[in-house]
Order: C-alpha cells, then sequence, then structure tokens
C-alpha cells in the first residue's frame, strides 16, 4: 500500500454484488475489507487564533493552530509540524507539532503595533487575529545633536523616551539638561510631551563637551549623554597680554616681546589668526630691523611679535598690535568687496630711557692726603669703553697737570690720581668719556681733594698696615623691604676713616649703576664703616622680579694713612614681595593647566630660590553663578601651587573667582595671580 499523510482522502478498494430476481433488482451488498482505512476530512488550511488581543509590550500571548478541511472539520488525523513567525521581529517561537489536527504555542510580543502570528506547514498556512501591542513604561532617554557646534551658536536637541524594547514613548516626565560645559545655555525644565520641535540648546566653552538629558519625574529611567565638539567662533576681541609698560635703554633690546590674546564672542581662545605689530612712522626703534611684526595665534589664542629694539630717542613707545577678520559677499555690481567682521587692535606703551652710558658717567670725587694715591671706579659698558681726555679733547689714559697726575686702567675703569707733593685743595677736574656698545656716548668729570699732611708727620710714611686689602660686605641675598640697605667697609689689619659704595649690574649685556650711598666717615677711629645704599627706581624695578638681581657690590674705602682701596663683592637684591608679572591663563569653566602653562610654571619653578612662600590667586570671568566662580578660581590656584610644589616651600592658594574682573577681557580673567614672599 503507498505512503499517504494523515487527514488526506484516499480511495478504498470494494467488492460489489448484484442480486436479482425475476429481471427485477432486489438488494446491493457492498463488501469492505476488514484492512481499509474509514475515510477521514483533509486539512486545506490552518485556523490560528490568539489571546488576549491587546497588551502591554513584553506581554505573553497563548493560542492554537487548527488545521481544517474546506467544511471546517478538524483534520484530526493531521500530524504535522507547522513554523510560527510572527510581524513582530523581536517574537521568537518555536515550532509547533500538531495530535489531533491541533496544536498550542506561546509567544512574547515587545514591538508596538498590531501583531500577528503565521503558522505555515508546507502549502497551507494561516493567520491569527491581530493582538495590539502598546509600548510600556518609559526606561531609556535618548539624545540626538550635532557632533559639532561653533561655540555661542543655538543648536536644537531632540529626546526620545522609549521603553525596555525601544518603543517611543509619551510620557509627561519632566526632563533635565546638564553639560560639562559650565558656560552652556541650557533648556529650562519641562515636561516632554510639551515641547514641540526639540530642545534649544548652546554650548559655550571650546573643546571636547559633554551633553546630557536626565529625567527628573522618575530616576529610574536611564539617562543619555552625547560627545559634542565646541570649536572656537570667528574673533571678536584681543587684550594685551604681556609686554605693556616696559622700560629699555635707547639701542637696547626690551626684556619680552609684545603679546596679544585673540577670543571669540565667547571668550574662546581664536588659533590662527593673523596679528600685525606695528611701531610709529618717525620711531626708529624696531622689530628686528623691521617696522612691523606680523604672526600668526597659536592654539591658545596668543600672538607674539619679534623682538623689540629702542630707538635713540628717549621717552614714550607705542606698539599696536591689529587683527582683521573679512567675509567676502557678493554685490549687486559683480564685485566681491571685503566686510569685516572682525576688526580689533590694542596698544603697548613702553618707554625708552638714556643710555648706559649717560647713566654711568656721573661728576665722581675723592680725598686724600698728601702724595698719597687716590682714585675712583667707573663702571666699563659692556662691549664699551672709557677714556680721559686731554684739554683739546683727544681720548688719552694719562692726563698730567700741576697739581698731579691721573691714570686710567681702560679695563678696570679704576683713575687713580697721585698729587704732586706740596699740593692741596681740589685739583681741576680731569674729564673722562664713557661710550657704550651701541655707541653712545657721555661725558663727565672727575675732581680729587688733596689734604695736606699734619706738620708733625710731614707726609705719611709708606703704608703699613692700611696696606692691607679692603673688603665690602652685605648678605649674599638682601631681601630688601623698603629704598635701601647697609654694607659694612673694612681694611684688613687697619682702621678705616671713610667709605663709599655703589651697585653695578650688568643689564641687557651692558654694565649700570642701580644704586649708591653717600660717603660715610667713621663715627670713632674703628675698624669699619657702615654704609647705606639707596636703590635707583630701575635698580628697585630689578629687584622686585622673580629671582631679584645679581649686582656687585662696590666701595671706595679710606684708610687712616690717606690710602683709598677698592672693594667688591657679589650679591642679590630682590624685594620681600615680588609678583610674578605673567599670568597663569585658563580655557573656559577649566581648572586644568594647558599645556603652555605647565611650560610656564615648570620655568618659574626653576626660579624659587630663597622664596619662603608662594601665594596663588585663582580669578574667573563672569559666566556662570557667583559660588561657582569662587570654587573654579579656588580649583585653579590649588593647580598652579601644586605645580609649584618643592620642599620647604609654603603654598597658600586662594579665590576671588568673579569678584576682581579686571579690563583685560574676560578671557584674562580666567587666571592665577602668583606672588612670592622672600
Amino acid at each position: 500500500m503507498s505512503q499517504h499523510r494523515p487527514g488526506r482522502r484516499r480511495p478504498v478498494a470494494a467488492l460489489l454484488t448484484l442480486t436479482l430476481t425475476s429481471g427485477t433488482l432486489a438488494g446491493l451488498s457492498v463488501l469492505v475489507p476488514a484492512t481499509a482505512e474509514a475515510t477521514a476530512p483533509m486539512a486545506t488550511t490552518l485556523v490560528v487564533t490568539a489571546s488576549p488581543t491587546s497588551l502591554t509590550a513584553g506581554g505573553s500571548v497563548t493560542g492554537t493552530v487548527t488545521a481544517q478541511d474546506g467544511q471546517g472539520n478538524v483534520a484530526t488525523t493531521d500530524a504535522d509540524t507547522v513554523t510560527l513567525t510572527s510581524t513582530d521581529p523581536l517574537a521568537s517561537l518555536a515550532p509547533v507539532t500538531l495530535v489531533n489536527g491541533v496544536g498550542s504555542f506561546s509567544a512574547t510580543l515587545s514591538t508596538a503595533g498590531s501583531q500577528t502570528v503565521t503558522a505555515t506547514d508546507s502549502t497551507i498556512s494561516g493567520v491569527s487575529n491581530a493582538v495590539i501591542v502598546a509600548a510600556g513604561a518609559t526606561t531609556t532617554l535618548t539624545l540626538t545633536t550635532l557632533n559639532s557646534v561653533v561655540a555661542g551658536s543655538s543648536n536644537t536637541a531632540t529626546v526620545t523616551p522609549t521603553d525596555a524594547y525601544g518603543n517611543p514613548t509619551s510620557p509627561a516626565d519632566v526632563v533635565h539638561f546638564s553639560s560639562t560645559d559650565p558656560q552652556a545655555v541650557l533648556p529650562a525644565d519641562a515636561a516632554w510631551n510639551t515641547v514641540v520641535g526639540g530642545f534649544p540648546v548652546t554650548l559655550v566653552a571650546a573643546g571636547a563637551q559633554t551633553l546630557t538629558v536626565s529625567d527628573l519625574t522618575n530616576p529610574g529611567v536611564q539617562s543619555s549623554s552625547r560627545a559634542v565638539t565646541v570649536v572656537s567662533g570667528a574673533a571678536h576681541s584681543m587684550d594685551r597680554q604681556s609686554g605693556d609698560a616696559q622700560s629699555a635703554a635707547a639701542g637696547h633690546t626690551f626684556g619680552a616681546p609684545v603679546m596679544v590674546l585673540v577670543t571669540d564672542a565667547s571668550g574662546n581662545a581664536v588659533a590662527g589668526q593673523t596679528v600685525v605689530f606695528s611701531l610709529p612712522i618717525s620711531s626708529d626703534s624696531s622689530f628686528a630691523g623691521a617696522a612691523t611684526s606680523s604672526t600668526v595665534t597659536d592654539s591658545s589664542g596668543v600672538a607674539v611679535s619679534g623682538p623689540l629694539t629702542a630707538g635713540s630717542t628717549p621717552g614714550s613707545l607705542t606698539v599696536t598690535a591689529a587683527a582683521q577678520q573679512v567675509l567676502f559677499e557678493p554685490a549687486s555690481s559683480g564685485t566681491l568687496p571685503r566686510t569685516p567682521v572682525f576688526n580689533g587692535s590694542t596698544t603697548f606703551t613702553e618707554t625708552i630711557s638714556g643710555s648706559d652710558a649717560a647713566a654711568v658717567a656721573t661728576p665722581r670725587t675723592s680725598t686724600g692726603i698728601g702724595t698719597a694715591a687716590q682714585s675712583v671706579t667707573v663702571p666699563v659698558p659692556a662691549g664699551g669703553s672709557i677714556t680721559l681726555l686731554d684739554a683739546n679733547g683727544h681720548p688719552v689714559t694719562k692726563v698730567v697737570t700741576a697739581d698731579g697726575t691721573f691714570l686710567l686702567d681702560p679695563a678696570t675703569g679704576i683713575i687713580t690720581f697721585v698729587a704732586t707733593a706740596g699740593f692741596s685743595g681740589t685739583a681741576p677736574p680731569v674729564s673722562y668719556r664713557v661710550t657704550d656698545g651701541y655707541g653712545q656716548a657721555a661725558t663727565s668729570t672727575y675732581s680729587p681733594t688733596v689734604t695736606a699732611p699734619s706738620a708733625s708727620s710731614g707726609n705719611p710714611s709708606p703704608p703699613t698696615a692700611a696696606a692691607g686689602a679692603a673688603h665690602v660686605r652685605a648678605k649674599a641675598r638682601v631681601v630688601l623691604t623698603g629704598k635701601t640697605f647697609s654694607a659694612t667697609c673694612t681694611i684688613t689689619g687697619a682702621a678705616v676713616t671713610t667709605c663709599r659704595s655703589w651697585l653695578t649690574a650688568r643689564v641687557k649685556h651692558h654694565q649700570v649703576v642701580l644704586g649708591t650711598s653717600k660717603t660715610t666717615k667713621a663715627s670713632s677711629r674703628g675698624t669699619t664703616v657702615k654704609t647705606v645704599i639707596r636703590l635707583t627706581a630701575r635698580g628697585r624695578a630689578l629687584a622686585g622680579r622673580v629671582g631679584g638681581v645679581k649686582v656687585t657690590l662696590w666701595a671706595s674705602v679710606t684708610g687712616t694713612d690717606g690710602r683709598v682701596l677698592s672693594a667688591k663683592a657679589a650679591v642679590t637684591i630682590v624685594k620681600k614681595h615680588v609678583t610674578v608679572p605673567a599670568r597663569v591663563l585658563f580655557l573656559p569653566g577649566s581648572a586644568k593647566l594647558t599645556a603652555s602653562a605647565k611650560h610656564q610654571l615648570k620655568a618659574l619653578r626653576s626660579h624659587l630660590g630663597g622664596v619662603k612662600t608662594v601665594t596663588c590667586v585663582g580669578y574667573a570671568d563672569t559666566a556662570g553663578p557667583t559660588a561657582g566662580n569662587l570654587a573654579l578660581g579656588k580649583a585653579r590656584a590649588k593647580a598652579v601651587c601644586a605645580a609649584l610644589a618643592r620642599h620647604g616651600l609654603k603654598r597658600v592658594a586662594m579665590s576671588y573667582g568673579d569678584k576682581r574682573a579686571r579690563a583685560f577681557g574676560r578671557s584674562g580673567n580666567r587666571r592665577v595671580q602668583i606672588s612670592l614672599t622672600y
């Protein structure tokens, strides 16, 4: 017997017997063999039912699959395995094997909408009734916005709430925006279902920022964050950074180049902006020989001029920094006019002082007894020279007069006078000329005074004890609290009658006088004389620098025998309280040291010898709340003080927040000011 599918109809073999009586059909018998199967319905369709007809995403449905023939009869002999699928892509259904033509199933439906289940067996199939799946409770917020925005520009952020299966929901929950950008302008807290067209967001601080949205009504809802790169906008302002109010002698290079900071409207540094530094047309000052210096701002928005050299005319010098950014726009005439969108400038005021030669060439005097030699020392400018002038103004190293002889040592600048025997009084001055390394010259005089020896002693005998060496002493590091400090003059093995002292230092490769004392007489016939040296304004300014200024302390010491001896000592002079001129700048809303700040602090740390306390004062611009700015300033101060840490150094970090904003712009107020106490 051939194979067949259960539930399908097939022919049955039979034996037909006819009985005839007198030509009439008297009966009909059909004999069916005992092994033949009874007739069964054949399946022509599958009927699928599912319940319930509505549920929440993640809910389960149960149902049946029934094999039926064309008349709706159950194909009870159908034992096929049918395949189940669903319009819900998240549903997973296992195959069902029919028993007596009927099978059951269960499934989890997760995708919102009208969903059905389909059963398929070879050539027949069936589709269930629709099951309406509703979205579940909100579990996640998904934030969508641009990956990169321009600082200060308004952008739209969209928030999509979904259930656990990704179905959009429509909650009335209040959502809250936050950002790593402390200056960001964020939307107010609002119910999600009341906002049309997205949420307006403005990020301000340049750099990598994060935007986050969270659910205030239901904190259990997962928040969402997006990384956003904020790029600086167009140049908007330019501020002085450093290099203002400097002083340099004519022909010398100023201590530092001039620097400006270019920022956008939000205070972010603008890189790649061309800045031109220029000098007055009438000035012979220059940037490495040129009247202008053009440069481009670096990644910190800073542009630095070339080396600035003072011209020959003392007085005020104005340096102008200018920058322009333009757009090209079509005009009706077809031309492309230049339309400035930024046209910034600022000025620096420097001072050109007289030459080193003028500072050194001052009237000088000395005193001595009889024919004992007396001398003065004139500092020799670096690269320059000193010479005596004869009666005709010619340069010489020896001048002989009726009253005595003047001798010059050009290498040391010492001018010695030996009086003619019998002369007393003040000799007519000899002229000397000082020429600095730039060829600028100044002339002055030296006037010696000779006191006649006492009648009992005549001219002094050859020096004995006074022939010892002269010494001048002060602390190796003088911490200046005013305008003066003291030094002690001695002569080995002899008494001292008078002492006069002065200071010189090499500044910009030139020797300059930074302080002098009066000629001080010994209070009694003692072995020491204390002098008080008063620093010049320039000397005090140099002492106010980090580390102070290294000077040579000179002394002209007169012994009781009339000999005038010279002495010198190396001293460092520094003010007790020094403010570091360069500010440490920060990016908006950040207390992290930039690369340039780290380099700046590393250089400063190597010059903290003798410093007892470093004080770091942090500031912030006016963006953000006052309390937040105060905390931000403190964090910046701590970061700077930590970078300056060294053994034995006391560090003090404090903050004024935005309470002491200065006129150099918002970017300049994001700073830390450093002061040192020696």
